[in-house]
C-alpha cells in the first residue's frame, strides 16, 4: 500500500511541474509573438509618420509604396482609398512642423476564430518647429488586425483622428 502512495504521489508531482512548464512556455511564446507585432508595427508606422523635412515631405503615394510590405493589398486599398497616408505630410507642410515617431505600445485585444489577432496601439509623435525648434508630442491610438499564414502582417489599420493646430491628421 505505501509503495502505490509513494507511486501516486511520485505522478503528481511529475504532472504538477509539467503542466507549469507548459503554462510558463504558453505565456513565453504569447510575449514573444507580441514583441514580433511591436516590432512590425513600429517600423510601418515609422515609415508613416517620419517626415524630416515639411518642404520636401513625401506624397502619400510614396509613403504607401514604402508601408505596402506590412500590409496586405485589401488592408493598403482601403488605406489609401481613405487618403491615410496623405495626412502626416499635409500636416508637416500646413504646420512647418517635422514629425517623428518616439514609441510605440502595443497590447493583444482579441485573437479571431481565423486565426487573425486583433491589437490596439499607442502611437507617439513628437512635432518640432521647423524655425523655433519648439516641439510637442502626440499620441494616436488606434487597432491593427494582424494575420501570421505565410508571414506576420497587417490586414486591417484603423486609427483615431487628432488634431494638431487646427489640423486634423
Amino acid at each position: 500500500m505505501k509503495k502505490w502512495v509513494g507511486i501516486i504521489s511520485f505522478l503528481f508531482v511529475i504532472g504538477l511541474i509539467m503542466g507549469c512548464s507548459k503554462t510558463e512556455s504558453k505565456t513565453a511564446n504569447a510575449t514573444e509573438k507580441q514583441q514580433d507585432v511591436l516590432s512590425l508595427l513600429s517600423n510601418y508606422k515609422k515609415e508613416q509618420y517620419t517626415i524630416e523635412d515639411p518642404k520636401t515631405a513625401p506624397t502619400g503615394e510614396e509613403i504607401s509604396k514604402k508601408v505596402k510590405e506590412y500590409l496586405t493589398e485589401d488592408a493598403l486599398a482601403d488605406l489609401e482609398a481613405n487618403r491615410n497616408f496623405q495626412l502626416a505630410p499635409d500636416l508637416a507642410k500646413n504646420t512647418n512642423h517635422s514629425i517623428e515617431l518616439t514609441g510605440v505600445e502595443v497590447k493583444q485585444k482579441k485573437e479571431n476564430d481565423d486565426g487573425t489577432v486583433i491589437y490596439t496601439y499607442t502611437v507617439y509623435l513628437k512635432l518640432t518647429n521647423v524655425e523655433s525648434s519648439s516641439s510637442q508630442e502626440i499620441e494616436k491610438k488606434g487597432e491593427i488586425t494582424v494575420s501570421n499564414v505565410d508571414k506576420l502582417i497587417i490586414t486591417k489599420d484603423w486609427q483615431d483622428k487628432s488634431t494638431f493646430e487646427d489640423h486634423v491628421f
